[in-house]
């Protein structure tokens, strides 16, 4: 994920092969007290591979209402990539955030058929991706908005109305961009 930036970067006591740690910018939680969370930038190596089982198995009801699993055809390899992802859904309209350095929704560039398998259901559908940066901050106020609870992990702060901060949107925006798939 392409993480805000941060100068205060740690490292794990020893090497750990093919991972990196990178530490989202710490903010503020009841006062004067600071949270940074670590992040592995490489956990896609267990966690990926393991989401998808899951996503596959009869226990899939245990994560399906907020994660799929998205399948799109690489534009170089036209090889199938397959990611598990969160979403939220809009009637026949699925949305995903996904971070600017990530490589997968580069294949929707231009607008692709994607395969989702949603609560163990394979639905086609087509995915087009959004990357200017004014249209990405309107959909994660949009999208944070109806889900609140989640725009910590991404540093966007609540108001006092409980909706999300617009320049913190806007910043976020410089890091992330939003995918659509309209299923079919």
């Amino acid at each position: 994920m392409c993480l805000p930036e941060n100068d205060d970067k740690r490292q794990l006591p020893m090497p750990v092969k093919n991972a990196i740690i990178i530490s989202i910018p710490c903010f503020e939680q009841a006062g004067d007290r600071k949270v940074c969370v670590k992040l592995f930038k490489e956990v896609a190596m267990w966690y990926n591979p393991m989401m998808i089982w899951l996503l596959k198995s009869p226990l899939h009801g245990m994560i399906s209402r907020g994660m799929m699993l998205v399948t799109v055809t690489g534009c170089k390899s036209g090889r199938a990539i397959s990611i598990p992802t969160n979403y939220l859904r809009d009637g026949d309209t699925l949305c995903v955030i996904s971070w600017r350095e990530r490589t997968w929704w580069k294949n929707l560039r231009g607008g692709a058929n994607v395969r989702v398998l949603l609560a163990n259901r394979s639905v086609e559908g087509r995915g087009q991706v959004i990357e200017e940066e004014r249209a990405v901050t309107q959909s994660l106020f949009d999208y944070y908005r109806k889900i609140p609870q989640y725009a910590k992990y991404v540093q966007i702060g609540l108001d006092t109305a409980g909706l999300p901060v617009s320049s913190d949107c806007e910043r976020a925006a410089q890091k992330m961009v939003i995918v659509r798939i309209d299923l079919s």
